[in-house]
């Protein structure tokens, strides 16, 4: 009879060999196997043997002792590398020779398949060496998941008793890689915008660039722009028949920390002719895949991202551009005709001509709290830039460093009087039409249009400046009471019902590629009756 121990007291671990021969005074070696449940610790051993007028008993101890994982260490390499090195301490009363094998089964959360490494004798081990312990080395090391997040692994030990011990499963958390990322319009700046430089005196594309990833950028990377979309099949490559504008090159040195990222960086593209007046749908692709490059190695580009479709991004750009002339009058309005700034002929000095632009700009907060936008009227089917109520302020730029004004210029504003009689009906109850309410009515609309005047941002005290400015009145022709109305003029507005349908929309022939469009939830915008973004 064999009693091994037990880690649960309460167990009892019996083996039994029956009719044993014995030949010549002497049995041969017995082998009783160990069962499962067998802790470390004494077992006993009893033996009885007889024969037909005497009966023997005897017996002996034993001890059953099992490897200890005494020390682990990990190396983690993610900037070079990228890989997960492990090392091991394993303690056995028989040192080394009494390790049979050492294995780390690993596997990462972007393949979660079960990968078997050996660990083998390191000469070289990382710390102090304790009695009958030896240092083991995985054989190769582990790959880190390009994707980040973590490695999960088991050192499993077997002796040469065919005892085996295991590790507790060990979780590593792995830093994503370096990914590339157009910018979103944080701090109310585009991403993406048109800009003429002063000190390069030529018109500029500019897109910011982000690495939200978990390392740096290590690599040189293009960033192209382009004139509509450069890379229509979606094969990662800048098409053949492209509108490209150029491409600017960003070396690992031009990244600098980041604010809401890891890195941040500027692409500025220098543009030898400016952009027509009117609409452009200008795209940015970061990093696209070369004709040099190898195709078929699963990474876009030159920098192994874990993801791609985040590289690219477009915007709608309005360009409004006017020329003045010395010796010629000019009026340049901005692109829905709400604000407009006449020159006189004769106003320009130090240059023969310069472009002049006009753009719809955010309105920047001030500390002003008792200042708000007038209303005006709003263009309801275009772009951002012109139906958001924060573009609110209009900015005009003289697109020359030497050329200067000899004479005022005169800006106009329109005001939507609709929205000023909504106001008043809406707050105090009173209506044109009505006959009673008129006096009261054009009482608070004169309130109304006295508190209205322009306002120029002054930028090194970030606050707005009023200047001297009123409501135009039509002072020709008098109402039927007397009193001299606002002016007003003839101003259209596009359809609002433009490109409605009261249909209900059939889900069944839209048809997004699952294989290229990233998990989310998506908003379909229609450009026409054939293509969405």
């Amino acid at each position: 009879f064999a009693n091994f121990p037990a880690s649960d007291k309460a167990q009892l671990l019996i083996r039994e060999r029956d009719n044993i021969t014995v030949w010549q005074g002497e049995f041969g070696d017995v082998r009783i196997s160990i069962p499962r449940g067998t802790s470390f610790g004494e077992g006993t051993i009893r033996a009885i043997t007889y024969d037909e007028n005497y009966t023997a008993v005897g017996g002996s101890r034993f001890w059953i002792h099992q490897p200890l994982i005494y020390d682990i260490r990990e190396n983690m390499d993610h900037l070079v590398t990228n890989t997960l090195d492990l090392q091991a301490q394993i303690v056995d009363n028989e040192g080394s020779d009494g390790i049979t094998s050492v294995k780390v089964v690993w596997s990462d959360t972007q393949n979660f398949v079960d990968n078997t490494y050996r660990m083998i004798p390191d000469p070289n081990p990382p710390g102090s060496t304790v009695k009958k312990g030896t240092w083991y080395r995985i054989e190769k090391p582990i790959p880190l998941p390009k994707g980040g997040r973590v490695v999960r692994y088991t050192i499993h030990v077997k002796d040469v008793s065919n005892y085996s011990i295991s590790s507790e499963r060990k979780v590593v958390d792995v830093p994503e890689g370096a990914n590339l990322a157009i910018a979103s319009s944080a701090n109310q700046t585009a991403p993406i915008r048109y800009r003429y430089s002063p000190s390069l005196k030529k018109h500029t594309l500019i897109a910011d660039i982000v690495n939200d990833g978990g390392r740096p950028v290590n690599t040189a990377i293009e960033v192209w722009f382009s004139e509509g979309d450069a890379d229509k099949n979606a094969d990662q490559q800048i098409d053949r028949d492209a509108l490209t504008l150029g491409h600017v090159d960003i070396l690992p040195r031009d990244w600098k920390s980041g604010a809401g990222s890891l890195q941040e960086t500027t692409a500025i593209l220098v543009l030898n002719t400016p952009l027509s007046t009117g609409l452009h749908k200008i795209y940015v692709f970061a990093d696209p895949e070369d004709s040099e490059d190898d195709h078929g190695d699963f990474i876009t580009g030159k920098l192994d991202e874990p993801r791609s479709f985040d590289n690219r991004s477009f915007t709608i750009l309005i360009v409004n551009e006017f020329t003045l002339k010395t010796d010629e009058p000019l009026i340049a309005r901005s692109i829905d005709h709400v604000f407009r700034a006449g020159f006189e002929a004769g106003a320009l000095a130090g240059v023969p001509a310069i472009s002049i632009s006009v753009d719809e700009v955010i309105l920047p907060k001030s500390f002003q709290p008792d200042l708000f936008p007038a209303p005006t009227p709003r263009l309801n089917n275009l772009v951002k830039a012109v139906s958001d109520s924060n573009y609110s302020a209009y900015k005009i730029d003289l697109l020359s460093d030497k050329a200067y004004l000899t004479r005022p210029t005169q800006v106009d504003f329109l005001l939507s009087l609709d929205q000023l009689h909504n106001k008043i009906q809406n707050r105090d109850g009173l209506y044109l039409n009505q006959a009673d309410h008129y006096e009261k009515f054009k009482a608070a609309l004169n309130r109304e249009v006295e508190s209205i005047s322009m306002y120029r941002w002054k930028t090194d005290i970030k606050a707005w400046q009023r200047i001297d400015s009123k409501v135009k009145l039509d002072t020709d022709i008098p109402d039927e009471h007397g009193n001299f109305p606002i002016f007003q003029e003839k101003f259209v507005t596009p359809t609002r019902a433009e490109n409605r349908n009261l249909s209900k929309l059939s889900k069944s022939q839209i048809h997004i590629d699952p294989n290229l469009t990233p998990i989310g939830q998506w908003v379909i915008l229609f450009l026409n009756k054939h293509s969405y973004e």
